[in-house]
């Protein structure tokens, strides 16, 4: 399996769109508050996740930054 995401901060919450094989899969969400645990213990065990942490941490960056 190829696992892509596409992530976006909708209000406080980080929702990340899961695709296996370039088709939905499933959406994943947590508070931005949560962003640092999530990133560096959380995500890094999860089979889609693992390959796809540059992604969702350039999402939530350049929200902060923004914002």
């Amino acid at each position: 399996m190829i696992y892509k995401t596409k992530t976006k901060i909708e209000n406080r919450w980080v929702v990340i769109k899961v695709y296996a094989n370039g088709v939905y899969w499933f959406t994943y969400d947590f508070l931005i508050d949560l962003a640092e645990m999530m990133l560096t213990e959380h995500l890094p065990h999860k089979r889609w996740a693992s390959k796809n942490l540059d992604e969702i941490r350039q999402a939530i960056e350049k929200h902060l930054n923004e914002n």
